[in-house]
């Protein structure tokens, strides 16, 4: 099956106790059991498509999201979205950022992937999420030999919710990238978590929360840079 548009893949999406603060090492993420259940696809499906060759190795392309199918939170109304790549592609990935009331996309570029490794989606400066409103992401994998049609979709969801005055207030206590992480973390919100821990992976000392973090959502942390 080929994906010749992406908004034909944009469909019915929506179907519709946050947990204590975590350890220093960015434990204990889950995501909160009130999120709004939702369409996602993290990572690619095996087999082969005769008609469209996959510029993947070994069908490795990942979205860094929890395993669940919810819609996950940032604090942030201009979240930063991050994949994982096993190698270097010859053709560009495109991403695609949606709000289902708005007929166009707000944002559909190419992802230039020139190494292995974890790659980080920013938003242009013009483009920032409402409120408690969620819109969708999609990572669009083109086939080798047929640019113009796309051999899979991977797609997740964002809503930005503004945070409590009193996580504010924790967060405004601590400098560190790290702490910040583990204080998002264990609030359940997912998008800032995963920035802030992406930033403090320079850090030896935190050499071990981009780990943990990617082990609570139960996806494996590859050895790449």
């Amino acid at each position: 099956m080929l994906f010749p548009k992406i908004g034909l893949f944009i469909s019915i999406f929506l179907l519709s106790s946050l947990p204590t603060l975590a350890n220093r090492s960015i434990g204990n993420y889950e995501t909160d059991t009130d999120n709004k259940k939702t369409y996602q696809r993290r990572s690619v499906a095996g087999g082969s498509r005769s008609d469209c060759q996959s510029p993947l190795v070994d069908n490795s392309l990942t979205l860094l999201v929890p395993q669940e199918k919810a819609v996950h939170k940032t604090a942030t109304n201009q979240p930063s979205f991050f994949f994982y790549s096993q190698a270097a592609l010859s053709t560009p990935l495109t991403f695609t950022l949606v709000d289902l009331d708005v007929a166009e996309p707000l944002v559909e570029e190419p992802l230039y992937v020139k190494q292995p490794g974890y790659h980080q989606v920013k938003l242009p400066k013009e483009v920032k999420l409402e409120p408690n409103k969620t819109y969708f992401w999609h990572i669009a994998i083109p086939c080798a030999n047929e640019p113009e049609n796309f051999w899979d979709v991977l797609g997740a969801s964002v809503e930005y919710s503004p945070i409590s005055l009193e996580l504010s207030n924790q967060l405004q206590v601590t400098a560190s990238p790290q702490e910040k992480a583990d204080i998002y973390a264990s609030n359940g919100i997912w998008y800032d978590a995963v920035d802030l821990a992406n930033r403090a992976r320079s850090n030896p000392d935190y050499s071990g929360s981009w780990q943990q973090l990617l082990d609570d959502i139960e996806l494996v942390a590859r050895d790449v840079p």
